[in-house]
């Protein structure tokens, strides 16, 4: 008793501190009236969870209904009493998430309250009491249809006006990507339990997702929802996820996939290639039931339950084998005389000094610098002598080929409050992770052939987790509120496994440009980064004979990196009833917190790349870093770290009014903030064009001749020259800035420091979004609904449009030093040159909430065989959506390079030196919030749910879904170039999915040996078909012609015939249509003008039940076939053409153009055995 009422004290504590938005909660409601239609009110209306025995009571109204709101998604009975009519009960009423269930009009018989009526629901009910347009996936569903990566987002693709590009093979935060809601180009909102479940950085991903075994039901909000929803417009997904029960059940699972039951890909069986290494194990387990001790602690059961759930995901990472050159021995002593290339020819090691080749073609060992021999030192020495006469002789000495573990684990904890008749809540948790080794993360080799144990393995980390505590009070039959709380966090972090093995120290310390740069740790962050400030650097030695040499890319991801989201979720709903009204109205509050440093060459980067225009060049790169003469030296002064928040504010107000018994209208409005993001720690900054000035910009150096020429300047008289003092540079430097010549930040302004604004542009501070929309019962005895609706959804823009304003001038310079040695490097007597900064998006100035308009008008019937039936139209429309691109607003002019020629090269100028608005500046860019969508589609599905031993559904769409998403600020024209089918657009999408039970042969014939062999066996599939998506094949030129004169311009092919007509074997299209448009057009081929070939798939499993003595207690052996039919289904082609001419389709060079490159998954057999009870 004492329990009872701590835990009473603690949740109302918790509704005592309610603010008042999106929840899971659903209602039920009804009218009740005698066999002449005349109404009751003033009956006694009892609803029962058949889980957990919960009740709740209320009495019809003056009108005869009754209804019950903030009900959690269940089964549930209801037990209607009246005085002089017989006791009425309707069991097996299934409620989904955030469904308005009508049960319509119950007609109680006259007699005595002691006789009882009992019927059950209808499996599969017609939408009554509601106008929005969605769909639902069961838990029925869930468990029984055949899915390869138990992934729940992977049922989306059942249901009408849902497109889903992705195959997945496991559970994944990134499992939402490629779907696509009504042709949105959009996110969706993802709830689990109500609660946002998304990451902040890009359109896809989420933060958690708890395994299948743990979800109760997911269902789509697709169109013109209620006001209650929002955050992202591209849809509503919600999961809920199980409760504990009365009775305890459980589950546990093992799914195996191996690629020896697998076909192979239509690829590899083409080139004779073996099936590539494909295997999982997935095993888990699953509990739930009531917290009690017999006798003493929730005796009746009643009021305390738990859900347990983990899954674990255990497969092999089969990554490419690696190939590379690296420096033999003898060439790490300086002795080269046994370098060869690619067709034997030696490798000639010129003195720089005295431009000779060095005797013997060996290095002295006092000219050896000991820096560049330990960064050769540090690679793996050979291993591999290919034969003479195959495709690796001469090209290769070297080979690695290892696999590394990837664990994924999955746990879901839940637990349910019944404290009082009034005071409920739940506690749910869920917690991802998956770790892998990453194997060839900027490097070629593993711990397989250094024998070090784990030294070049980074440990990938994408762990995440999301908890959730609602408490709901009922204060009376008619008021109820429910608040809930909720966190979420994800990372995706890159940490060297042993990182004692990258020191510097390795490399003989060497030098740094910024010896004194800031370090990450000093933001204090809980985590430090494997001492990231004295890690080797990044290093290359390419351009020159030596085939395919090794490389050291340590930089970005691929030593130390982090990446942390964190959101903290309040929200409240307040429901009221009044007559005919249910009234809503809540307050959604969201803190986001994204924290990630900036990949920029923190650590960096030598190249010993074999370079003409280098002094100091030996002619090999490995011979320049044993020389100690590097081509470049880039390393950034500053690795800034960021942390971008930002709040989301929402408040609702909404009314389910129902106007008649068969008439209902939802009206409300949702008001939205979005507050635009900053970062707390004051890396962002923007260009303004008002602080500006060219006098203050460093001088440029220009190109210039030392010896008189009408031409080309012949060689070694080419420099780059500064024009206010005149003095000479290397020819390499030409566009680059002088040095100390003025500021290389001129116009950018650091936010959130000396006054200036945190902000980088500016929203409205409300903008409301009106929903509105009707449920009409035709014909009155609930077998046939029409309904329609219209709601404005407003979109929160992803992080990543404000994130590349961290990392630049002028708080971020990298410059580069060329053509210089270690040893001056180390010496202070080398100077880095900066040049022109690229802008990096970022949103500025005053910027609109893109905005998603939606509606649809369905009609939904009740048919024979407990079928439903549903058509319709629904459309959306999307304004100020971001474009891809943006606005550069300092592009090089349309044909600039055409006209400005080099003097001295008769070429087109260095681009630097081309910018007229902002000279000193390359691209700056603004992302341009101005893109726009529309979707038409034509819907349909028919729907059984399980009864019976038969589960069936169908849904086709017939859309069309074109937009502008994406901008060329050189383009006259943008709507008439990029204007077309957008990416989602499908022209037909079709899913069915059924389960159904094979009657028992030997249960009817009596004979059990027969039963053993032919009872308890369901078949189920998913058969999924739609057509291709748009492509738009592109034309360049294999010489490297100009065709815009631009670097900032963009052009399409030139159509000069009927891509659709005389299309040869094996291609998609008529390759010889197009040509490469002349220089100085743009072509004239349409945005997404082609339609690619679509596909169709056939998933199916058959499942052999085996009861344990008692139906309760089964055992289930399932074969799945994925792709069961083995049908070839292409998923790519070549569209990348290529021409040696303009003009002429004649000049294509490009001989597999149009055919297909890619392909999906070929036909993968799993086996699963499960114990439920």
């Amino acid at each position: 008793m004492k329990c009872h009422a701590c835990i009473s004290v603690l949740l109302g504590l918790i509704l005592s501190t309610a603010v008042f938005s999106q929840t899971v909660s659903s209602t039920l409601l009804g009218t009740v009236t005698d066999p002449a239609d005349r109404i009751i009110p003033g009956a006694e209306v009892q609803i029962i969870s058949q889980s957990t025995g919960a009740t709740r009571s209320a009495t019809t109204d003056v009108a005869g209904m009754f209804r019950f709101p903030n009900l959690l998604p269940g089964v549930y009975t209801l037990k209607i009493n009246a005085p002089g009519f017989k006791a009425w009960t309707l069991r097996d009423i299934t409620v989904s998430t955030g469904e308005t269930r009508d049960v319509g009009r119950i007609a109680l018989e006259i007699g005595s309250v002691a006789e009882q009526i009992e019927v059950l629901a209808e499996a599969t009910p017609i939408q009554l009491a509601s106008s929005e347009k969605s769909a639902l996936i069961d838990g029925n569903q869930l468990v029984q249809l055949p899915l390869k990566g138990r992934d729940a987002f992977s049922f989306l693709q059942l249901l009408p006006g849902v497109l889903d590009t992705t195959n997945r093979d496991m559970i994944s935060t990134r499992g939402d990507g490629g779907i696509s809601v009504n042709g949105n180009v959009v996110s969706m909102t993802n709830l689990v339990d109500g609660i946002v479940d998304r990451d902040a950085g890009a359109a896809s991903g989420v933060h958690f997702v708890p395994n299948m075994d743990a979800i109760g039901e997911v269902k789509l909000l697709a169109s013109n929802y209620q006001a209650e929803y929002g955050r992202n417009a591209g849809g509503v997904v919600t999961m809920v996820t199980k409760s504990g029960t009365r009775d305890f059940h459980g589950t546990a699972w093992w799914t195996h996939r191996h690629e020896g039951f697998n076909a192979n890909n239509y690829f590899d069986n083409m080139a004779g290639r073996a099936r590539s290494p494909y295997r999982y194990n997935i095993p888990g387990w699953s509990l739930g039931g009531p917290v009690y001790i017999p006798g003493k602690f929730n005796v009746d059961r009643s009021k305390y339950f738990f859900f347990a759930s983990q899954e674990f995901v255990r497969m092999y990472v089969p990554v490419s084998l690696q190939k590379r050159t690296m420096p033999t021995l003898a060439e790490r002593g300086g002795d080269f005389s046994q370098s060869l290339d690619s067709k034997g020819n030696l490798i000639v090691i010129k003195d720089p000094t005295t431009g000779a080749p060095f005797p013997q073609n060996v290095i002295p060992a006092p000219r050896i610098n000991p820096v560049g021999q330990a960064m050769l030192n540090y690679l793996p020495l050979p291993n591999y002598n290919p034969a003479p006469g195959t495709s690796d002789y001469r090209n290769y000495n070297f080979t690695d080929n290892a696999s590394a573990p990837r664990p994924i684990s999955d746990t879901v904890l839940r637990g349910d409050i019944y404290a009082t008749s009034k005071l409920s809540g739940y506690f749910r948790m869920v917690r991802n992770r998956d770790t892998q080794d990453a194997l060839y993360q900027g490097i070629q080799w593993s711990e397989s052939t250094t024998k070090k144990g784990a030294t070049m393995a980074q440990n990938h980390t994408n762990p995440g987790e999301g908890e959730a505590v609602s408490a709901t009070y009922v204060f009376t039959p008619n008021t109820i509120n429910q608040f809930t709380f909720g966190h979420s966090h994800n990372e995706w972090t890159y940490w060297t496994k042993n990182h004692t093995l990258i020191d510097r120290s390795l490399f003989g310390n060497v030098p740094w440009l910024f010896p004194d740069k800031k370090r990450i740790d000093q933001f204090d962050e809980p985590m430090q980064i494997n001492a990231m400030h004295n890690f080797i650097p990044s290093v290359s030695f390419g351009g020159g004979a030596r085939p395919n040499p090794a490389s050291i890319g340590l930089g970005g991801y691929y030593a130390a990196y982090f990446n942390w989201n964190d959101a903290y979720v309040i929200q409240d709903n307040f429901s009221k009833i009044v007559g005919r009204h249910s009234f809503k109205a809540g307050i959604y509050a969201e803190k986001n917190l994204k924290t990630q440093p900036v990949n920029n060459a923190w650590n960096g980067s030598f190249s010993f790349d074999s370079d003409a225009n280098n002094p100091l060049n030996s002619n090999d790169g490995y011979a320049n870093a044993l020389l100690g003469n590097f081509t470049t030296y880039t390393e950034s002064n500053f690795r800034p770290v960021f942390k971008a928040t930002f709040w989301n504010f929402d408040f609702y107000v909404q009314d389910n009014w129902r106007v008649t018994r068969r008439l209902t209208l939802d009206i409300g409005i949702r008001m939205v903030h979005q507050q635009p993001q900053y970062d707390q720690y004051k890396t962002f900054t923007v260009f303004r064009e008002e602080l500006y000035s060219p006098a203050k910009m460093p001088r440029m150096y220009v190109p210039y001749c030392d010896v008189p020429s009408s031409g080309t300047c012949p060689s070694g008289h080419r420099f780059a020259r500064d024009p206010g003092t005149g003095v000479l540079a290397p020819q390499t430097v030409i566009g680059l800035f002088v040095p100390n010549s003025g500021d290389p930040a001129t116009g950018m302004q650091v936010l959130g420091v000396a006054g200036v604004s945190r902000y980088s542009h500016t929203m409205r501070t409300f903008a409301p979004g009106p929903r509105v929309g009707f449920a009409w019962d035709v014909l009155g005895n609930g077998r046939l609904a029409v309904r329609g609706g219209f709601g404005i959804m407003y979109d929160r823009l992803e992080g990543n449009q404000v994130y590349n304003m961290s990392g630049v001038p002028p708080l971020t310079y990298i410059p580069t030093v060329y053509y210089n040695t270690i040893g001056a490097l180390g010496a202070g007597g080398a100077t880095g040159l900066l040049g022109p900064t690229n802008i990096n998006p970022a949103l500025y100035g005053k910027v609109p909430m893109t905005r998603v308009q939606n509606a649809s008008l369905m009609m939904q019937r009740s048919l024979p065989g407990g079928l439903v039936g549903e058509i319709g139209y629904v459309g959306n429309w999307g304004y100020h959506i971001n474009q891809s691109g943006g606005i550069n607003i300092n592009p090089v002019p349309f044909g600039a390079r055409f006209t400005n020629l080099d003097p001295t090269t008769g070429k087109p100028l260095n681009d630097n030196l081309l910018r007229p608005k902002f000279p000193g500046y390359a691209n700056i860019s603004r992302n341009k919030v101005d893109g726009l969508s529309n979707y038409h589609g034509l819907q349909t599905s028919l729907q059984r749910r399980y009864s019976r031993g038969l589960m069936f559904g169908m849904a086709y769409t017939f859309s069309k879904s074109l937009g502008v998403t994406s901008y060329n600020v050189l383009l006259s024209d943008n709507r008439k170039f990029f204007y077309g089918p957008n990416s989602n657009h499908r022209k037909h999408i079709f899913a069915a999915n059924y389960s159904y039970d094979i009657p028992n042969l030997g249960r009817r014939l009596d004979n059990k040996i027969l039963g053993a062999m032919t009872d308890n066996y369901t078949l189920s599939g998913i058969l999924t078909a739609q057509s291709g998506p748009p492509i738009t094949p592109s034309c360049g030129s294999s010489t490297g012609a100009d065709i815009t004169g631009s670097p900032n311009g963009t052009y399409r092919c030139l159509v000069v015939g009927d891509p659709k007509t005389n299309v040869p074997s094996g291609r998609i299209y008529n390759p010889a249509a197009f040509a490469l448009p002349q220089p100085g057009t743009i072509g004239n081929l349409g945005n997404n003008a082609l339609i690619a070939p679509g596909y169709y798939n056939l998933d199916m499993t058959v499942t052999k039940v085996i009861p344990l003595k008692s139906e309760r207690r089964v055992f289930k052996l399932a074969l799945q076939a994925f792709n069961v039919l083995n049908h070839t289904q292409f998923s790519s082609w070549q569209n990348s053409l290529n021409y040696s001419a303009s003009g002429d389709p004649g000049k294509l060079v490009t001989s597999d153009a149009a055919k297909p490159t890619g392909t999906r998954p070929a036909r993968i057999l799993a086996t699963s055995l499960r114990f439920e009870f």
